[in-house]
């Protein structure tokens, strides 16, 4: 199955907020902005994703889940819960 992925910007005063997009693995791609980096995962079943932060890697599992990083530091995250078959 092909992975199709599209990031729409919003920005203001024709600053780009959204610096570079790189697809880490079918599923899962990281967005680097001007404040950090936001990962970002959506599989077609439940996964696990891997942050970095200068703490050491933390490890995300679920449906849909995004996790940001500014500083080094996970800034923040939103997890849906893995689904139940």
């Amino acid at each position: 199955m092909k992975t199709f992925v599209s990031v729409f910007e919003a920005c203001s005063d024709n600053e780009a907020f959204v610096r570079n997009v790189t697809m880490i693995e079918p599923g899962i791609i990281a967005v680097e902005t001007t404040d950090g980096t936001d990962t970002i995962m959506s599989p077609l079943e439940n996964g696990t994703v891997s942050v970095r932060t200068a703490g050491g890697e933390q490890r995300i599992s679920g449906r849909f889940a995004v996790a940001s990083v500014k500083d080094g530091q996970l800034a923040w995250q939103f997890v849906e819960s893995e689904s139940k078959k």
